[in-house]
């Protein structure tokens, strides 16, 4: 079943990247207008959220289970010691199982607003790439505006102003670009930070928690925590900056109580 949920996960999402490719080439290519073309880019558009209803309810009883369900029929199971699957009869190596289902989660169930680090914010580096691309297109819209005053001869820019705004956009693109990658690459040194102190780290000042077993608060800044949620919480983050390969290695718990902070 994970391996299902791979397959299924990319089939839908290069049919919703092809969707959109076939509307988009048609209307650039074909002038002729049908009525089945315009259905192609919402349902290009509705296609992940169908993943996301068919593949959450699945890694979500995975995660409920710590991992320990069939990864052919879904059927819980205990202990670590190779065994039948009671539902199917098929053969279950519970390492091996746990492994497979931690990647379908990490990959493909994030955890919503449960997996969110305070102090990371991503919100600001999604901000600045998006200034930062629309930039340059105020920087050509006003090219364009003062080749078409220069050459009409009209005045309702002066040419000097309407080039240095220009050529000011261009430059705040690079600017808004080089404030993202600040952002991005911090929030990259914050994660190895955290697989530095086990995953251990207050997410709000960042002070180690890893030497302090019987705290339910950050002795830096008087955060509340839950020891496993923060953990797991680092984790996930951690992983999916490109340490997917390492973060399955990991036993650390994926399961996610329903009184954890948000």
């Amino acid at each position: 079943m994970p391996a299902l949920i791979r397959w299924w996960a990319r089939l839908i999402e290069w049919s919703a990247v092809g969707l959109i490719a076939v509307y988009i080439v048609w209307v650039l290519f074909f002038s002729e207008t049908t009525h089945w073309i315009a259905f192609v880019l919402p349902l290009g558009c509705l296609i992940p959220f169908v993943q996301f209803g068919v593949l959450r309810p699945i890694l979500k009883r995975a995660r409920r289970a710590d991992l320990r369900i069939c990864e052919h029929c879904g059927h819980p199971f205990e202990g670590d010691e190779p065994q039948q699957c009671e539902a199917c009869q098929e053969s279950i190596h519970p390492e091996e199982t746990r492994r497979l289902w931690r990647t379908a989660v990490l990959r493909h169930h994030r955890g919503g607003s449960r997996a969110k680090i305070p102090t990371l914010k991503p919100w600001r580096v999604v901000f600045f790439c998006v200034l930062g691309g629309i930039a340059p297109v105020l920087g050509a819209f006003l090219v364009v505006l003062f080749v078409t005053n220069a050459f009409q001869r009209t005045n309702s820019i002066p040419g000097g102003i309407g080039l240095l705004l220009a050529l000011t956009m261009f430059l705040l693109q690079w600017i808004f670009f080089g404030i993202a990658g600040l952002f991005y690459f911090g929030a990259l040194r914050k994660q190895e930070l955290a697989h530095q102190h086990d995953f251990l780290l207050c997410d709000r000042c960042l002070f180690p928690l890893n030497d302090i077993p019987d705290t339910r608060a950050c002795p830096e800044c008087g955060s509340a925590f839950q020891r496993d949620d923060l953990r797991r919480r680092w984790y996930e983050n951690w992983a999916r900056k490109k340490h997917l390969r390492e973060a399955i290695e990991l036993d650390i718990p994926l399961m996610i109580r329903d009184d954890a902070k948000a």
